[in-house]
């Protein structure tokens, strides 16, 4: 009966891995009456139709961050006469050239950095890292015996980037209309410039310290004592 509840471990494990994000921690499937081990094999099955998702990748990290824009992309009081100035004799340094970049994309986007009271936006992103799977080769994610099971994975990366905060024609704070183009392009800026306020190597850190976590929770009762994993170049 053992060896049938760690066959099962297996096949669900190697589902995961081989093409769908899988949600253990609203379930444990093995937690069955012996009576009922073929009723639960079916049952078990079913549960994958429900709960693999077809995306491709196993998350294990999320970083929620929420940014005010414009106000985190400049230094607090700009010289911005300075910066025009620099610009029109053609000797902007380049801080000087990045800020007027700046300056121009807010301009484009209808928010005056000149004004007393140029408004704002907070904008929450979603950094989400973990495993993407797509086209990972099945039969060589898994090997195991009796007490040994090493698994193959890919390394962990920034798998999504995602903007929380619906677009609408007005933004809800105040001084601040935008258009629903203008704040997709608000969104799209501050989206590329992510590394500038996450630690992508410290995120990626603890998406394979969680992963890793994730399945020795779940191998370690089936009877495996030594688990390795092996992250594929």
């Amino acid at each position: 009966m053992k060896r049938i509840r760690r066959l099962i471990f297996l096949l669900l494990l190697a589902l995961i891995l081989a093409g769908g994000a899988f949600l253990f921690y609203r379930f444990d499937p093995f937690d069955w009456d012996l009576s009922l081990v073929k009723r639960s094999r079916v049952h078990a099955r079913e549960t994958l139709l429900t709960e693999v998702r077809g995306v491709y990748r196993l998350n294990t990290v999320e970083l929620v961050h929420k940014t005010v824009f414009p106000y985190d992309f400049m230094p607090p009081d700009p010289d911005w006469w300075q910066v025009f100035h620099a610009a029109e004799v053609g000797e902007p340094d380049p801080k000087e050239q990045e800020l007027l970049e700046f300056y121009r994309f807010c301009e484009s986007i209808g928010i005056d950095l000149l004004s007393r009271d140029p408004g704002f936006a907070v904008v929450t992103l979603v950094a989400r890292a973990g495993f993407e799977l797509e086209g990972f080769p099945l039969e060589e994610n898994l090997l195991w015996n009796e007490s040994r099971l090493v698994i193959r994975l890919p390394e962990p990366e920034i798998t999504e980037i995602i903007v929380q905060d619906p677009a609408t024609g007005r933004y809800p704070y105040p001084g601040l209309e935008i258009s629903p183009e203008n704040w997709k392009r608000l969104t799209e800026y501050i989206t590329l410039r992510i590394d500038s306020f996450t630690d992508e190597k410290e995120l990626i850190r603890r998406a394979r310290q969680r992963g890793e976590e994730f399945i020795r929770r779940l191998a370690e009762p089936r009877g495996f004592s030594y688990i390795e994993f092996d992250y594929s170049e």
